[in-house]
């Protein structure tokens, strides 16, 4: 039985909520005119209104007592410009400081701040603040290889901060708020930054189904999912079973995506339990619904040990990559110096992160650009020579 079942059942667990926003009436007209993204999801649309919802402090946590929620927390928003984050994380201190114990506060951040971002990620941790997020490449104008993107996960991974990004599916009819990050390459991310605890918004967009294969459940293994938003995405009981199915209930934390209404035909009013209900009504074991509905999460915001140190050095690429041979993975070739990145860009071997997976091995790429065997071996000793010169890490 996973750890976080045992704990669960050894404890008198909290129910929390691992994603609501903090949209008090007054935030809408300040982000429709400071963040065009935001003013696309919150206007009304023409056949329909937005199911977003607004709810301040008081109406958030008399929402949570009538519903039996003993903690939230509070995902900032996903900025386009660094005052928002600063001016939301404001926002959500004072949320934390009307409920201590409560609402507990992830950090809003646009890492194309670069230093600034880190920063304020800084600040809102030194104020109690636990994680960062929620974060979305799509709205907020990023690539995952983005230089100041890796900054910034390297530095959140440095000080165990949990990190929340908004993932769905990319198959299907388009909807507001669809985001055209693939689920796909927040597995590459996962691999890439095997430290960082990631937590995919909305079921991760389906990724937990690829945990049935055991290589992809280690990689994934710092990976957890949450229901955020679920009832306008998939059938709960369907996607609840493919959750059992796909062995990843030990991963699954329970979110509403709160003040959103989620059942935008027959919900008028920011509820938080007309989804719980249908959430707790699926066929958990005693352990698993007190693992999903807080356990889980509890026992992840407990294990972190969060400082924000300024910047321990990362371990060098090149002491990390070991010999160099035809298995051996074109990221970490192409990190370990910047001429052997140059010249397998040189050859048509792609490296970047955007334009070619992690497990992409080097005899496999170069043999897909026509190099023989007698052609990769030379690439291979050249290679081996490139890294092996002093150089300047990055």
């Amino acid at each position: 039985m996973p750890e976080c079942y045992t704990r669960a059942m050894e404890t008198n667990t909290p129910r929390i909520d691992a994603h609501v926003h903090y949209l008090p009436p007054a935030a809408r007209a300040a982000l429709i005119t400071e963040e065009p993204y935001w003013a696309l999801l919150l206007g009304d649309r023409a056949d329909r209104p937005s199911p977003q919802g607004y709810a301040d402090a008081d109406r958030m946590l008399a929402d949570m007592d009538a519903a039996g929620i003993d903690r939230v927390v509070i995902q900032g928003i996903y900025p386009q410009r660094h005052a928002t984050a600063r001016a939301h994380n404001d926002a959500i201190l004072r949320a934390m400081a009307r409920a201590p114990g409560r609402v507990i506060g992830f950090a809003a951040a646009q890492p194309l701040a670069g230093t600034a971002a880190i920063d304020e990620v800084q600040r809102c941790v030194a104020a109690g603040m636990q994680g960062v997020g929620e974060l979305n490449p799509y709205a907020q104008g990023f690539t995952l290889d983005d230089p100041r993107w890796l900054q910034f996960v390297e530095a959140c991974g440095r000080a165990d901060l949990p990190m929340c990004l908004h993932v769905n599916a990319t198959v299907g009819p388009a909807y507001p708020g669809k985001s055209a990050l693939a689920p796909e390459a927040c597995y590459e991310l996962a691999c890439r930054f095997p430290e960082v605890r990631f937590i995919l918004a909305h079921w991760g967009g389906g990724l937990f189904v690829h945990e049935i294969v055991p290589a992809v459940r280690r990689a994934l293994r710092n990976v957890w999912y949450d229901t955020a938003a679920s009832p306008l995405l998939y059938p709960t009981a369907a996607i609840c079973a493919l959750a059992r199915a796909s062995s990843v209930l030990h991963k699954l934390v329970y979110a509403s995506d709160y003040p959103l209404r989620v059942y935008p035909r027959t919900q008028r009013e920011p509820d938080f339990r007309p989804f719980l209900a249908e959430l707790a009504a699926q066929p958990w074991e005693a352990s698993e619904r007190a693992a999903v509905f807080g356990g889980t999460l509890a026992a992840m915001l407990q294990a972190s040990s969060i400082t924000m140190p300024p910047g321990a050095a990362p371990v060098p690429a090149a002491a990390a990559l070991g010999t160099i041979g035809e298995h051996t993975a074109v990221h970490l070739i192409a990190a370990a110096a910047p001429d052997a990145a140059a010249l397998l860009e040189h050859l048509g071997i792609a490296w970047q992160r955007q334009d070619a997976p992690t497990w992409q091995q080097l005899g496999q790429a170069a043999a897909a650009r026509g190099l023989d065997a007698t052609a990769r071996a030379r690439l291979i000793a050249t290679l081996r020579a490139i890294v092996a010169r002093p150089h300047e890490e990055p």
